[in-house]
């Protein structure tokens, strides 16, 4: 058994942590799984006459590569049996259940593994396909396996075609009331980290939304559905709001530094006033840090830190 461990670099089942009788269910299967790798590696022409399809013997979830050593012919049979074989020898691996799932369920592109399904128990078939969902399900809900997916795609980033692809088939969609109400809990007290915040904000530079989404946003939002509709501010707030306001000063706006040393007291401000002749979004792209060059545009409180 050793020596097929070390031949197809498949990991050791350790005991620690199993019963003995647990162990032994896995190494069973293991070893039907390793007979028929070598049943497959020994088939002639003959035996390849039907439907066949190429199976990673260290499969890729648990880091096989597509070598040729690591690769072996299989009638469309075989390859079904043997995802079902090995993740009954390590079933704490989540991408063999994902794996078994695909290929025991019904895909246009490899209409032959119908063929292969055929000669196998359709009540086997669908007892294993509902365990595996059932334990994918009990994984996925786990923090430590939720912490690890977050530490796999942290930096990643999403081709564009696949996140329109996505997008596309949510678009429309309605979230039921369940969902509104845990994304809200999810979201509320989360703070965006700057790095976030200067990503969002460099995303939506310069776009300009159409009139049906400024009406559909109007719509959203008034009447009723407005978060303040109904509160009444007291004198003293309208005041303060004012006195913030007053003269289109915003208590929010950062005062901003131009390359002649002139301080603005706002982006806007600077866009008006500049005699550079910059507009609103290229003193942000120099301020923010988005361009390579800020040209001398900062913001004073940044100067001020360092």
């Amino acid at each position: 058994m050793d020596n097929f461990y070390e031949k197809y670099s498949l990991p050791t089942i350790e005991a620690e942590g199993i019963t003995e009788i647990e162990l032994n269910h896995r190494e069973k299967y293991l070893r039907i799984y390793i007979g028929i790798i070598e049943r497959c590696k020994s088939m002639n022409e003959e035996d390849f006459s039907g439907y066949c399809e190429v199976h990673h013997i260290l499969p890729r979830c648990m880091n096989g590569t597509d070598i040729k050593e690591n690769l072996v012919k299989m009638p469309v049979r075989y390859h079904i049996i043997a995802h079902m074989v090995i993740v009954e020898a390590y079933p704490e691996i989540a991408g063999l259940r994902r794996a078994l799932v695909l290929i025991t369920g019904k895909n246009k592109k490899r209409a032959g593994r119908e063929e292969g399904l055929t000669r196998i128990s359709s009540r086997l078939v669908a007892k294993m396909r509902e365990e595996a969902w059932r334990k994918l399900k009990e994984i996925g809900k786990s923090p430590e396996h939720r912490r690890k997916i977050s530490e796999t795609l942290k930096g990643r980033k999403i081709p564009r075609d696949i996140v329109e692809k996505v997008a596309s088939k949510l678009r429309g969609r309605k979230m039921s009331e369940e969902q509104k109400k845990k994304m809200s809990e999810l979201l509320r007290g989360k703070k965006r980290s700057p790095e976030t915040l200067k990503r969002m904000s460099a995303a939506m530079l310069g776009k300009k939304m159409s009139a049906e989404t400024r009406h559909k946003m109007s719509v959203s939002t008034s009447g009723e559905k407005n978060p303040i509709w109904g509160t009444h501010r007291s004198e003293e707030t309208k005041k303060k709001i004012s006195e913030k306001n007053f003269g289109g000063k915003n208590g929010m706006a950062r005062k901003v530094k131009g390359p002649d040393g002139v301080i603005y007291g706002s982006i806007r401000d600077a866009s008006r006033e500049n005699k550079q002749g910059l507009n609103y979004d290229q003193i942000c792209l120099r301020v923010r840090g988005i361009n390579k060059d800020s040209e001398g545009w900062s913001y004073l409180d940044d100067e001020n830190k360092n």
